[in-house]
């Protein structure tokens, strides 16, 4: 999902009115920041589950200040329902890999298993989102 940090970003200081174009720069700074700063992560062992959790709870902080930084930007009113709907997506991913994470820390599989399937079917869903809205550095890179 194209969520991560935005280090150090700021949003928009003008009073002026944004237009699309300007919240869209704006929006895709924060995600390629954000996909930058998880991708920086030290590696976990991948055969260590403690460590691959311990891992991911560091991106899920990271993604969670990005998506905090994007909720700060203000909208052009054209796209604030858009967004304000991609944003809850967002939100409810985030809360769903965190379900699945502290499933997975108390060794509960299925619950693992459900928050795992809950949380793709969010990551697609705000990826959808993120595409219409015209946010395409804050949706999932096709692999």
């Amino acid at each position: 999902m194209g969520l991560a940090v935005a280090l150090g970003f700021t949003g928009c200081s003008s009073d002026a009115p944004k237009t699309a174009a300007q919240y869209r720069h704006e929006v895709n700074a924060v995600c390629r920041a954000a996909r930058r700063a998880v991708a920086e992560l030290p590696k976990a062992n991948a055969a260590d589950p403690v460590a691959l959790v311990k891992a991911a709870r560091r991106a899920l902080v990271d993604q969670r200040d990005a998506a905090r930084s994007l909720e700060a930007l203000r909208r052009p009113a054209q796209l604030s329902r858009a967004a304000r709907a991609w944003l809850a997506l967002v939100g409810r991913a985030l809360n769903a890999i965190d379900d699945s994470l502290r499933a997975q820390a108390q060794s509960d599989l299925p619950a693992a298993e459900r928050a795992n399937a809950s949380a793709s079917k969010l990551v697609l869903e705000a990826d959808a989102a993120a595409r219409a809205l015209g946010v395409l550095d804050c949706a999932t890179p096709p692999t």
